[in-house]
């Protein structure tokens, strides 16, 4: 089986899987590799093996021929040697001074760090055949290289890393690389795949097989492992804007190619490609993600009667196929629009819906997500790298499922996502484990849409979504599944995006918004909101509509936080200072919580001391009757002023504000529903004032709540 001129000149094989082109062994470039007579590998060749020739070594090169295009005319003029026909082409051996692997025209070069099967190898019931009995010619690579037409010389790639496995994050770059190599020698993507599936069973712990997938797809789209055609550098691109042109990738039936508005006379068209320079063409982006619609694109720019009409027939849209109130729909229509342009813009909002399974989360993210700007899908066991890349990759929407996993690798590296990537120029940086000088960047500004069964426990995270809380719907003329209809209006209203994208990317002014007046807003949704003023600020109507939305939601936040363990406390505190009790101590705050808001769990004073020191707000001693007591010191104009901001940002009850306003604590503009406040129980050496109602009674106090919020590790913690 093995050739007499491959025995005589003891060259290095390696064994290969039957039937297959993949190494059957780990470190084949070193150790895993035999002579010609070894009984391991005749042993294998036996059990019906194949087996490959190990480029590189006594400096063998072997030229590739995948296409037979000039094939006649070209080996023509190469020495006379030993010829081996493929399935696809031809093998030529040669003996070289410089045995690097590169690439040409009609084919690849294999070199020092790759191999190619032997004379005998069987893949898909083809053989590989001798064709000439002649010893392997001696020559140089430059005459190699003068009669293939090659003019670049290739790295030496080395593949060990790879294949010896490495740890949680470097897994991706080195597979990539891996990928990337293999990609340039010209072996085809399932060879790749199953060259990476091998060598990931020694990451500790292997990445799963999607991931894999991912990576074999980035690296033979990776821009920076760029193609020649007719001496023409491609990059793939989603998207490019230049002086004249903007451009915006469309699929049309499986057709990919560009969408181009031209800037001065408004006029759209379509191009395959677009010319840069004499040397460099940009292509659409390729990928298996849109065959399997994990990136949704328009077909083409269809135009529509007015923005007005197009925010009614999305709101009409999201009605049909989605249960959610009125006040979010309206939100998420502009949001929807404002994704549309987001790279106009500095800073951003996310849309995120929170409920419990069977709420309708999965419909939300169907819906808004499918006519968002280029949504990218992802869900499941993710690691970071494809969450990394694939925003790298398309700039569009980031849409995903369950965002709160908890155990989940992607987890983490969401977090910093989403507090990252909220505002323009803010990359998430990510040392290699392995090599701590190297520091990598990615910019993950782009608009998300996710999904999520519980608020995030970081509270700048949770700040940056604006959340629709999701129900399970009692609506009977919502589709229980998504029809051919649903998938054609998706489809038009992707398309009259586009065209909204296209003709507005000049006209929007990002900075239009940032003249209305928010001061009566939290500092946070003022920042995530300024820019998205810019969408509509031209409409009166709309913007003072929106500021509405922004007041409940606001007071649906602090009533949310003062529900929370630190709500309660901070609650009780402004009760009892509302009430005017001049000595508050950490027992009669306690006794307040509990007596107020019954937590499921009984609330001691060391709990509230506790609970209070990261707001800054500290109690002092002083001996009153004998005693000596922790008391809030209210003449320290310091305290007072942590209070008021306090009071603004966790106080539940409106009218409290009002008296509080009136003792000099600044809570004046605090929205939030009205309760009773209830007769509490004072300390014994606090001085007990006439207590009344402060409100009349108009909504049920949030007591049962603090079961959420509050378990018993929380007040053990404190």
């Amino acid at each position: 089986m093995i050739p007499s001129q491959l025995a005589r000149l003891g060259f290095r094989l390696v064994l290969v899987k039957r039937g297959e082109k993949i190494p059957l062994e780990r470190d084949w470039q070193n150790a895993a590799n035999y002579s010609h007579d070894d009984p391991k590998l005749l042993a294998h060749l036996k059990a019906g093996g194949n087996y490959g020739i190990l480029c590189g070594r006594r400096g063998l090169i072997v030229v590739d021929f995948d296409s037979l295009e000039k094939y006649e005319e070209i080996s023509k003029q190469l020495p006379p040697t030993l010829v081996v026909k493929t399935p696809r082409g031809y093998h030529h051996h040669f003996i070289v001074d410089k045995p690097v692997g590169q690439k040409f025209p009609f084919g690849d070069v294999k070199g020092e760090g790759g191999y190619v099967l032997g004379p005998g190898c069987v893949v898909n019931g083809k053989t590989y055949e001798c064709v000439t009995t002649n010893p392997i010619a001696h020559s140089t690579l430059e005459k190699i290289q003068n009669i293939l037409g090659v003019k670049e010389n290739f790295q030496k790639v080395d593949y060990q890393a790879a294949f010896k496995g490495t740890a949680p994050g470097n897994r991706n770059d080195s597979l990539f690389k891996l990928a990337c190599s293999l990609k340039t020698r010209g072996v085809e993507k399932p060879e790749v795949f199953a060259a990476l599936k091998t060598a990931n069973e020694n990451n500790n712990p292997p990445l799963p097989e999607q991931e894999l997938n991912l990576i074999v797809e980035s690296a033979y789209k990776y821009q920076h492992t760029r193609k020649k055609t007719d001496e023409k550098t491609i990059i793939e691109k989603s998207f490019h804007i230049d002086e004249q042109h903007i451009y915006e990738e469309v699929n049309q039936n499986g057709k990919l190619m560009f969408a181009r508005y031209d800037r001065n006379n408004k006029k759209i068209d379509y191009v395959d490609s677009i010319p840069i320079s004499d040397e460099e063409i940009i292509v659409p982006q390729t990928g298996e993600e849109i065959a399997k619609e994990a990136i949704l694109l328009p077909t083409h720019a269809e135009p529509y009667e007015s923005t007005e009409a197009l925010d009614e027939e999305i709101f009409q849209f999201t009605e049909k196929w989605l249960d959610v109130d009125y006040d979010s729909r309206v939100y998420l229509v502009l949001n929807i629009r404002f994704s549309w342009l987001y790279d106009k813009f500095n800073t951003l909002n996310y849309s995120r819906a929170l409920g419990d399974t069977g709420t309708g989360k999965s419909r939300f993210l169907r819906v808004i997500g499918d006519i968002s700007y280029k949504p990218m899908k992802i869900a499941g066991a993710l690691t970071p790298a494809v969450i990394f890349r694939i925003i790298d990759k398309w700039k569009g929407t980031l849409v995903i499922d369950e965002a709160d996993q908890k155990d989940s690798e992607a987890t983490e590296a969401f977090i910093k996502i989403i507090n990252c990537g909220y505002e323009k120029g803010m990359p998430v940086s990510r040392i290699d484990k392995e090599n701590l000088n190297n520091i990598q960047f990615f910019d993950t500004y782009c608009p998300k849409v996710m999904s999520t069964r519980r608020a995030f426990q970081d509270k700048a995270t949770e700040a940056r979504c604006i959340t629709t809380t999701m129900r399970e719907t009692s609506r009977t003329d919502i589709p229980e599944v998504l029809t051919k209809k649903y998938f054609e209006e998706t489809a038009l209203l992707r398309n009259k995006l586009l065209y909204y994208r296209l003709t507005n990317y000049d006209i929007i002014n990002p900075e239009a918004g940032m003249n209305i007046n928010l001061s009566e807003f939290e500092p946070r949704l003022r920042q995530i909101n300024r820019s998205f003023l810019g969408l509509f600020a031209h409409d009166e109507k709309l913007v003072n509509n929106f500021k509405i939305f922004l007041r409940d939601y606001q007071s649906r936040l602090i009533e949310e936080r003062g529900s929370t363990p630190e709500g309660l406390i901070i609650n009780s505190i402004a009760l009892l200072v509302a009430k005017d009790y001049q000595l508050i101590t950490l027992n009669l705050v306690a006794e307040t919580v509990n007596e107020e808001y019954n937590p499921k769990y009984e609330v001691k004073s060391f709990n509230v001391g506790k609970k209070l020191r990261p707001f800054n707000i500290s109690f002092i001693s002083r001996k009153i009757d004998g005693k000596t007591l922790r008391i809030l010191d209210l003449d320290d104009s310091h305290l007072k002023n942590n209070l008021s901001t306090l009071f603004k940002r966790y106080l539940i009850n409106q009218d409290w504000g009002e008296v509080l306003d009136s003792k000099g604590y600044r809570v004046t503009g605090v929205t939030g529903v009205t309760q009773t406040a209830i007769n509490i129980k004072t300390d014994n050496n606090a001085e007990k004032l006439q207590e009344s109602t402060l409100t009349d009674s108009t909504v049920t106090p949030v007591t049962t709540v603090t079961d959420i919020f509050l378990s018993e590790s929380d007040v053990e913690d404190i």
